[in-house]
């Protein structure tokens, strides 16, 4: 019965934890981190010149390369590999 009770209090806990995100990446504001780092300043003075950490760089740098990498496979014209389609059987 303990288990039972402490597994669904863990379920809870993880299912109400899972949609938080923190509020300072939500205020990071990426484009001006990107404007900067193609400038060519280093992460670092980047961070320190916009009062954010490094961390925050390098998360905004790393999401805007996977932004750009799907934006280049939705502009290929193929299919995502995920839902590759079967052709039709014949009878």
């Amino acid at each position: 019965m303990r288990k039972s009770i402490a597994r669904f209090l863990l379920m809870v806990a993880v299912t109400m934890a899972a949609p938080y995100v923190p509020a300072a990446y939500a205020k990071t504001n990426c484009g001006a981190v990107m404007q900067e780092l193609t400038t060519g300043k280093k992460p670092k003075q980047v961070a320190l010149d916009m009062s954010i950490s490094t961390s925050s760089v390098y998360r905004c740098r790393h999401l805007s390369k996977m932004h750009a990498a799907k934006a280049a496979a939705g502009m290929s014209g193929e299919p995502p590999t995920t839902m590759a389609a079967t052709p039709p059987a014949t009878h």
